[in-house]
């Protein structure tokens, strides 16, 4: 229980004095003091408990609220991040390079270009999010935020040497999809790039793992 308040005491005290003065005067009305005192007393004690205790709950439900507003900022500002790096940053050498699905493909190279883009793309969405908590003064711990950084590279990197995703697709029903989702180019058909069911949970495969890192950069409950 909550230590009371020494003002709530001293009432507490006033009131049965009170009470107990009124039982000399007057062997009715004391009575009636003594009968309603008491109660208002042990009222008012259980009301600044329940106070206490709100306030308590309160500064918890801040402490929530801060890393809801940290987590949904971090997601936010990576995702516009993501999509510049992918789109905007990424070179047309490394989109076409890292992918181990490409006929003939050179393995070290198809790595290299990977991590390349990979790189790039980290420190762009890593631009967004610390821009965004220097503007915003979000409270970053920093062993949660390059947790949340690594979680994004790694399991980027993964997914965008293709071959590892394009298992995962067919191991989890999603081959139909891979076959018959894809588009003509003036060089010819291609199953992979924007328009492709490749393309598509290769975006998914991203986001999903963005929510999962921003989670991570808003740290652990109290």
């Amino acid at each position: 229980m909550a230590a009371a308040d020494p003002l709530v005491l001293l009432t507490a005290v006033f009131l049965l004095l009170r009470g107990r003065a009124g039982t000399k005067r007057d062997g009715r009305d004391g009575v009636c003091a003594d009968t309603f005192t008491l109660p208002a007393a042990l009222v008012m004690l259980h009301w600044r408990h329940t106070a206490l205790t709100a306030k308590v709950d309160r500064g918890m439900q801040q402490e929530d609220l801060v890393r809801a507003a940290t987590a949904a900022v971090a997601f936010g500002v990576m995702l516009a991040g993501h999509y510049i790096g992918d789109h905007w940053v990424q070179t047309d050498g490394q989109a076409h390079g890292k992918g181990l699905d490409n006929a003939g493909c050179d393995r070290s190279v198809a790595l290299w270009h990977c991590a390349k883009h990979v790189a790039s793309w980290t420190l762009t969405t890593s631009v967004f999010l610390l821009a965004a908590g220097w503007w915003l003064r979000l409270p970053f711990q920093t062993g949660w935020l390059v947790a949340g950084i690594t979680v994004n590279a790694v399991t980027h990197f993964v997914a965008d040497l293709r071959t590892p995703l394009i298992r995962l697709g067919r191991l989890l029903g999603r081959g139909g999809y891979l076959d018959h989702v894809r588009v003509v180019r003036p060089s010819g058909p291609a199953s992979s790039g924007p328009g492709t069911a490749l393309f598509e949970l290769d975006q998914a495969w991203h986001i999903g793992w963005l929510a999962v890192s921003a989670l991570l950069i808003a740290g652990p409950p109290a």
